[in-house]
């Protein structure tokens, strides 16, 4: 029933440390400084920093990252490019094309016309789709997945020292990863994965980065 702010002797540098987070990370900042509940009580990605992202600051990257989530049904289609800043172990949301009923040359096209050359990795599930984008002069390949791939890619998420989201530039990427929840078995506990739904831009995330996450030696069974 109570939390820091009803404690006079909390330190100035604590007060500081607990407003950052407010203004960066909302659903943190309640769960860690005021104690709410959040979903089952575990953040599947404390390290999320949600703000502004400069041109700028993403002018300084040198690589950028494509993932590609097909959509089907009432499902929708996630396209998703990040910058990496693998020294620092950063990653920041540059670009996002997201919607239901979106044709494999409509995406093609806005990939191309946005003059991304970098790799788009894609959902390996469907191979036909995959190669009507390569028939559309993007350079696209199949992620490999593999046994323990996205348990061991959430894992790879969260351990970043900070995953970049700039909610005005990419709203979908900002809702999923804000508000997606772990899995929880038949008796209500966490499982060591997140749920299946409402994670299209988090999927591909994972597929963007597959070979960075192998290149870790952090190895998955494949």
């Amino acid at each position: 029933t109570s939390a820091y702010l009803d404690n006079p002797y909390i330190s100035e540098e604590f007060k500081r440390n607990a407003e950052n987070c407010r203004k960066t990370n909302l659903i943190k900042y309640r769960h860690q400084y005021l104690g709410e509940p959040v979903g089952n009580g575990l953040i599947p990605f404390p390290n999320l920093e949600i703000r502004e992202i400069k041109e700028e600051e993403l002018q300084m990257l040198d690589t950028f990252k494509n993932g590609l989530d097909w959509g089907y049904g009432a499902d929708p289609l996630a396209f998703v490019r990040w910058g990496w800043d693998r020294k620092k172990r950063i990653i920041y949301a540059a670009d996002e094309y997201y919607g239901l009923q979106i044709s494999n040359r409509k995406i093609a096209e806005y990939i191309v016309s946005k003059n991304y050359d970098e790799v788009v990795t894609c959902d390996n599930a469907e191979p036909k789709s995959i190669d009507e984008l390569i028939d559309n002069d993007v350079i696209a390949w199949a992620a490999r997945k593999g046994k323990g791939s996205v348990e061991y890619g959430e894992k790879w998420l969260a351990d970043l020292t900070k995953i970049v989201i700039d909610p005005a530039r990419t709203p979908n990427i900002a809702k999923e990863f804000e508000t997606i929840d772990y899995a929880v078995d038949r008796n209500g506990n966490p499982m060591n994965r997140l749920e299946d739904k409402g994670n299209h831009t988090i999927d591909a995330t994972r597929y963007a980065f597959e070979e960075d996450m192998r290149s870790d030696k952090l190895v998955y069974d494949v």
